[in-house]
Order: structure tokens, then sequence, then C-alpha cells
């Protein structure tokens, strides 16, 4: 009789190379497990490995765990196909919207498919095909993101904004924003034959209603100042009972800086910036380099190369207005080392040359001197993310009363007064008559559209939900209640008005309200903590300190829409392309890099 082996399990699991039926536990390298019935097995003697598997108990285990596998294979061929559609659908969508939101071309795919093949787990189900990427996938994810924009905005108060432009292809293109407190979107892009009131309202109503927007919510139609869109609120106001035509402030300002622009006085001034402009444009690079040598070799400490006006930047014109003032003395030496025979640079170094320049400087620099806060006031109306409405208000009444002190002022700034006084009175009087009415001018515009601004009530009311200037305004909310749907019948609205006002007055409690060192206040912060505290006042807090200033965020979606519409890309479909600029301007609204950002 064979002697027993003293191997251990393990060892002879390895000489027998048996791995199929048997396994050694990690727990005991002396005990071997038969796999089939989870039994050990003697290990000791080699021929007791070969009998276990003979043995009617071995075999009924055996027949049971292969019964089992089929039935687990059965039960997992359709989840398991699925679970795989679904991800191969997954990356293949995620690559779109990464695509469309960083703007680059589906064309391009192909180019990126191979990388994404070599490192990605996966990778291999993103197609590299731009037809299959466009005709195919894009549709699924540009519905995916329309319904997510629709449930964003289901049953909310919201904004509409719209606008008109002429694209590269000469299509008259109508954008439709849509807003609530900070969320601004891109509802809707359509390609119009004609625009004009009756086919611009019909368009909005068609939107907003494929779109799920109820009529009654609609708070607040933003446009410019065009007489179309004043006759397209006339004939959408009775279907939006709850809605104000909120005229664009930022277009305001404008009109109210060119006034400044198209000054037939100040017309030596506009040449300047243009010619400018095109003398240093941005493919003359050596002329530009030299020129940043020169003011360099000139003293001027870090230069820069002046602000490029361009009609659609409100501020650009007065940005290189004020740039020209501090370096249009170096403006001849450099043209003249030139020494190029150009209209341009001709011309320029004429109005550079005795009395011209002398004219010239004078108007810049009261021009400069003037502009600040008009300046700062539609930067601040061009805000995003930021509750500007409880600040409009006083920003323009502030500014009216800066223009009206404008048309009697005889000091305008340190430049201006001392160029003013180096000439004869006669003259001297005769710039100050050219200035007052300029301000004179600028008043007017201001007033005709400010006095008479549809929100203009709201505005002046919704200052109560800044703590800051509730010491100022009126005690009683009676002033506010009609404009600002506020209940004072309500004995709860009335003990939180008192207990707000009582807190925004009060020095010690204005402690807590983390206003910095410049008095600055995070308005929406503010609401948010202390929110629970005066329920009553906070839903028409938050409603009424978003409340739209004007259409700049259609703008915006004017420039994603040109940056996106490159000469490479006119042969996009309207469909194509609508679906390309939501996505692009409204960004990852479906949460599909939430976690990994």
């Amino acid at each position: 009789m064979a002697k027993p082996s003293k191997m251990s399990a393990l060892k002879r699991l390895q000489l027998n190379n048996n791995r199929l039926n048997y396994y050694v536990p990690q727990s005991d390298p002396n005990i071997l497990f038969c796999k089939a019935c989870e039994s050990p097995v003697d290990h000791l003697r080699p021929k007791s490995l070969k009998d276990h598997l003979t043995t009617d108990k071995h075999k009924a285990a055996e027949r049971r765990k292969q019964e089992r596998n089929q039935q687990q294979r059965r039960q997992g061929t359709l989840p398991g196909a699925v679970t795989a559609a679904t991800v191969r659908r997954d990356i293949t969508q995620d690559f779109i919207a990464m695509c469309t939101e960083a703007d680059v071309p589906l064309h391009k795919a192909e180019k990126f498919v191979p990388f994404i093949r070599k490192h990605c787990k996966g990778g291999g189900s993103v197609p590299s095909s731009e037809s299959t990427l466009r005709t195919y996938h894009l549709p699924k994810v540009y519905d995916e993101h329309l319904q997510k924009l629709r449930s964003n905005i289901s049953n909310k108060e919201v904004y509409i904004g719209v606008d008109e432009t002429t694209d590269d292809r000469g299509i008259s293109v109508l954008n439709i924003i849509v807003g609530y407190e900070q969320e601004t979107y891109l509802l809707d892009t359509i390609f119009m034959e004609q625009c004009n009131a009756t086919t611009l309202s019909q368009a909005v109503l068609r939107s907003l209603n494929s779109n799920g927007v109820e009529l009654n919510n609609v708070i607040a139609f933003c446009t410019d100042n065009a007489a179309y869109c004043k006759a397209t609120f006339r004939i959408l106001q009775p279907l939006l009972p709850n809605c104000r035509h909120v005229l664009c402030l930022a277009h305001v300002l404008n009109l109210v800086g060119e006034t400044f622009q198209h000054k037939a006085e100040f017309a030596d001034v506009n040449t300047m910036v243009w010619m400018m402009k095109s003398i240093l444009n941005i493919k003359k690079g050596a002329r530009r380099r030299r020129f940043i040598q020169y003011l360099r070799d000139n003293g001027v400490e870090n230069p820069r190369m002046p602000p490029q006006p361009v009609q659609t930047r409100w501020n650009s014109w007065f940005e290189a207005v004020c740039y020209h003032q501090q370096h249009m003395d170096l403006y001849r030496g450099f043209l003249e080392a030139e020494d190029s025979d150009a209209q341009s640079v001709e011309r320029l170094i004429a109005m550079l040359t005795g009395d011209s320049f002398a004219n010239l400087k004078l108007n810049v620099s009261f021009i400069a001197d003037s502009c600040g806060r008009l300046m700062a006031t539609l930067t601040t109306l061009e805000t995003r993310m930021n509750p500007i409405a409880t600040r409009v208000y006083d920003l323009l009444d502030d500014l009216e009363a800066s223009l009206r002190n404008g048309c009697t002022k005889v000091v305008f700034g340190t430049t201006t007064d001392g160029l003013l006084r180096q000439l004869p009175r006669g003259r001297r009087n005769d710039y100050l008559d050219t200035f007052h009415d300029v301000y004179v001018s600028a008043l007017s515009k201001l007033s005709k559209h400010w006095d008479q601004h549809p929100a203009r009530d709201i505005y002046k009311c919704a200052r109560i939900f800044d703590p800051r200037k509730v010491p100022g305004l009126a005690r009683n909310l009676e002033a506010y209640a009609d404009v600002l749907g506020l209940d004072v019948t309500d004995a709860a609205v009335l003990d939180q008005w008192s207990s707000y006002r009582q807190m925004a007055c009060s020095p010690t409690s204005r402690e807590d309200m983390d206003i910095d060192e410049t008095g600055e206040l995070d308005i929406a912060n503010f609401w948010k903590g202390f929110g629970a505290r005066f329920p009553q006042l906070l839903k028409a807090a938050i409603k009424y300190m978003w409340y739209p200033v004007g259409s700049v965020d259609v703008e915006r979606s004017f420039s994603a829409y040109k940056t996106l519409l490159t000469d490479k890309r006119h042969g996009l479909t309207e469909l194509h392309t609508k679906s390309l600029v939501a996505m692009y301007f409204n960004g990852d609204i479906v949460g599909r890099w939430e976690g990994y950002r």
C-alpha cells in the first residue's frame, strides 16, 4: 500500500495542474477543495483526486453547476447587451457634448478618435464619421439638452430677451433668451425671411408655446429701443398679462455715448480713433511690434496696443479715446519714422501737427475726462451673475445728475482744464459752449428714455431689497406694495418688514451683514442667509433683485453665434446651427460633467 505523502495541498495542485476542478483557499494552504462540490478532498494521495472526479456525488454537483451557469447566461444576455449599448451611446453623446461646448467642429472628430480609442476605456464606441455624429447623434444630444432646459424653466417666473441680427450669409437670425434669477439660457434660434412686428411676435409665441413656457409666468420682455420691438410688445401685451416691456438700459447708455462720438465738433477725434485702428491693424504685425518698441524707448512702462473700437462693444470707443489721451503726443514721431506714403498715415500726421493737433488734443482730453461715470455705469449694466436691479435706479439718477451738472460746469479734469487755461478767453468760451452742448444733448437723450422707462418704478422700489439703502427710503411698506406685489393686509408681511427695516437701520445689526471695507454687499448671499427670517419678503426679493435690466445676454448669444459660424461652416443646416449654438452658449445644463470638474 502506498504511503501517503506529506505534500501541501497547494503543492499538490501545482503538480497535478488541475486548477479547473480544484482550488486551495487563501486562508489555509493545506486544504484542497472541489469547485463543484464545495467540499474538501484528500490531497495526500494523488489517486484520490482522480477517483473523486468519477464519483456520483461530484457528477451531480457538476451538473447542477452547469445548469446554474446556463440560467445566468440566459438571464444576463438582454440586460448585458442593453448595458453595453447604453455605455456606447453615453460615450458618443458625451463626446459630442464636449465638442459643442468647446466649439470644436465635428468634422475634426476623426483627429480625436485615435487618441480616444488608445487612451480611453470604451473609446472605440465613438464613430469617426462626421456624418454619423452630426446626423444621428447630434439631434439626440440636443433633444436631451432641450428637455433639461424646459425642465429647468417649468413653472418658474421668467423673463424673455429678444433681438435680431443678420449673419455672414445674409440670413436674418432671431435669438430668444429665457432667464430666471441668475440663470440665463438661449431658448431658441429662429431664421426669419423678414423681420417686423408681426413676424417677430408670431415667432416669439411659437417658441414659448413649443417650449412649454406659461404666458402668465413671463414677467419681462427685454428688447432694444427699435420701433418694431416696441410694436411687437404692443401685440403681445394682451397675451402676457404679468409682463413689463424692459427697454435695454445698456442700449440707452450707448445712445447717450453716441452724442460724444457723433458730435460734429469732435469729428477729428472719431477720425483719429478709426485711423489708428487701421494703421495698427492686427494683420500688420511688424508695425505693431515697432509701435510697442517706440513707446518703450520713449519711457512708457509696460506698453500695450490701443484698444480696438468695435461698434457692438459699447465702451470700446471710449477706452480707445482714454488710451490716446495718454499716448497721442508720441504718435507723430512714430508715424514719421514709419516713412509710409499711405494716405491714412499722411492724413493723421497732418492732424497731429500745429493748430489741428491742439484742437484734437483738447477734444480728446475733454472726452476722456468726461466719460468715466458713463463707462462705469455701462459696465455695471453689462454685468452677469450679479443682482443689479437694486442698483439701477440710483445709477441712472446719479448719471442724470452728473450730465445735468456738466451743462454748466467749467471744471472738467486736470488735463482739460490745463489746456483750456492756455487759450485766449474768446476761444476758451467757444470750447466751453461746445462742451456744454454735448452735455445737453446727452442729458436730453438719457431723460427721453429713462424718465419714461416702463420698468422705472420697479427699479425704484427694488431698492428696498438692498439693506444698505433701506435707512434712506420710505418707512411705510405701502409705498412699494402695489409695484412689488406685497400684501399689506397680511400681518406676517408687516411684521417681517418692520423687523427687516429695524435690522437694516441698526448699526449693530449692519455689522452682521458682511459688508466689506468698500461698502460692498453680496445681496444674493444676504437673502440666502436671512431669507428664513423674512420668508414673506424673500419671494419678492428673489424675483426683483434679479429683475432684468436689458437684453445684453442676447448680444452675447450673437457673439457665440458668430464665433461658431465661421466661413468653413456656412453649409450647416438650420437645425444643426440651432443645436450647436444653443449647447455652446448654454454649456453643460444636463450635468454630464458633475463631479469631474
